[in-house]
């Protein structure tokens, strides 16, 4: 190795922007991934944990669970507000009453109030940048890994798709939506809307 000194580790972090000083310390989880399962990495990870806030909940594993922890954070949340848009709009129709929808969803342990704002933010969807680049490289994560999973690449792709169409639909995050997909995919969206 060229910098046998240096140790790399991958700790993911669960914050959001509008909350990340409280998010940082006082986090629900804090997840050290190493390269490599050996005495030596360990007590580096070990030395990492130290210094982070304290966390009820500590796990060392490899970067691969790492990354992967990080993503079902994201993706689940990605999934979770376009599901809650589609729900608004079929609460707006059915001329229900969508706080009383909401407050129920917030009230049940399987689900909790987390996403269920369908406006936020100036918009509609899923934005900002973790939840946009995050579900993006994980559709092309799943493509390269799952091939042949063509329902379950099909349904990450339709929620992709409804997400961009809610987010343009709305101008929100149209430079993220940018960076991510390219000027042409974020015109054809438009023009389909």
């Amino acid at each position: 190795s060229e910098n046998p000194e240096i140790f790399i580790t991958h700790s993911p972090e669960f914050l959001t922007e509008s909350s990340a000083l409280h998010d940082t310390s006082s986090p629900t989880r804090n997840i050290i991934g190493i390269p490599m399962d050996n005495t030596l990495y360990r007590e580096k990870a070990e030395a990492v944990l130290s210094v982070l806030s304290r966390s009820l909940y500590n796990v060392i594993c490899g970067v691969e669970e790492a990354e992967l922890i990080k993503y079902a954070r994201n993706i689940m949340g990605y999934i979770r507000v376009t599901f809650y848009n589609i729900l608004y709009d079929i609460t707006k129709i059915q001329n229900a009453d969508w706080q009383v929808i909401c407050e129920a969803i917030g009230a049940d342990p399987d689900n909790g109030p987390a996403y269920t704002n369908p406006i936020h933010k100036g918009g509609r969807g899923a934005g900002g940048n973790c939840f946009i680049k995050d579900f993006a490289a994980f559709v092309q994560l799943a493509k390269k890994v799952i091939p042949g999973d063509i329902h379950g690449i099909r349904f990450l792709e339709e929620v992709e798709s409804k997400n961009k169409e809610l987010l343009t639909s709305s101008k929100k995050d149209l430079e993220l939506l940018k960076g991510v997909y390219g000027e042409k995919s974020l015109e054809a969206k438009r023009g389909k809307i």
